[in-house]
């Protein structure tokens, strides 16, 4: 009976091993893992196309498209089975339904834009100077008061001065003085030497004579026929306002007041108070 006690508290205290080869042998293989949960293809194109979607919510709301609201509500919708996949007969039917939700908000995008763009087209084109088909080209119109055309006086015409370069054309160019671009020359530069008498082209009187900083000295002669001409940076003025004059006669002498950038005389050719280009009357090369 004492050993019967003695070898029960043994056992008790040195559970039996396995045998030595069994602690020695190597371990099995496990076994292949059941495959029967692997994710189907329909999942996976509905995962595809549920990050598609959540990429495409987020790429509206980083350009602030209108559509973004609506992306926005279809993908809520789509996630808010209580975290299941819809079926894959309810998937598809609402992927149809939300495409063309999306082609009309696109088109309706579409119309908001080209009214848009239309709106700041006509915008744009108030403020740019209109174009007209002229000699085969198009060119830009000239400012209000102003005409393009060449005008040709009746009767004689004596030329202002004996001798001239033209040093700057009638018409849209840069600006000498300030360097911008887009000023309109409402006359012709003659360039001349200094002091070189100025002559009245046609018979009138001196209907005005003027003094200001940016045509210095200046006359303005009325001849018949609502034709007028003027002449600016003039060094002298040898006529009164209320003068007549006779065609061929010295009104004064070539200067450079008010701006200018040499001695020369800018004149201009005005009929029925519209300034016109000055190149037929001169005999210009090239006048139209």
């Amino acid at each position: 009976m004492w050993q019967n006690e003695t070898q029960q508290q043994n056992e008790q205290l040195f559970p039996p091993q396995p045998p030595l080869k069994e602690m020695f042998r190597y371990p099995e293989e496990e076994a292949p893992a059941d495959k029967s949960g692997a994710v189907s293809p329909v999942l996976k194109v509905q995962m595809l196309l549920c990050i598609l979607l959540l990429g495409a919510v987020l790429g509206l709301r980083l350009l602030k498209l209108p559509a973004y609201e609506y992306f926005k509500g279809q993908y809520e919708t789509i996630m808010a089975e209580d975290g299941e996949f819809l079926r894959q007969q309810e998937w598809f039917t609402l992927a149809e339904s939300f495409l063309e939700g999306v082609r009309v908000r696109a088109e309706e995008t579409v119309s908001v834009w080209e009214q848009q763009l239309e709106q700041e087209k006509e915008s744009q084109d108030a403020q740019i100077p209109q174009m007209a088909f002229w000699n085969g080209w198009f060119r830009k119109e000239a400012p209000e008061g102003c005409s393009l055309d060449t005008f040709l006086p009746a009767g004689d015409f004596v030329q202002p001065l004996a001798s001239y370069t033209v040093s700057s054309e009638y018409g849209w160019r840069t600006d000498p003085i300030t360097g911008k671009k887009g000023d309109f020359h409402k006359g012709i530069d003659l360039a001349a030497g200094e002091g070189q008498p100025i002559y009245a082209p046609m018979d009138g009187w001196v209907e005005n004579v003027q003094s200001d900083d940016s045509g210095g000295n200046w006359i303005l002669l009325r001849h018949e026929g609502w034709t007028d001409t003027r002449y600016c940076h003039m060094q002298y003025i040898f006529v009164r306002a209320g003068e007549k004059v006779s065609a061929g006669q010295i009104l004064g002498t070539v200067g450079q007041t008010g701006q200018a950038t040499g001695p020369h005389l800018h004149w201009e050719l005005i009929h029925e108070n519209l300034r016109y280009d000055p190149s037929e009357a001169l005999g210009l090369a090239g006048a139209v």
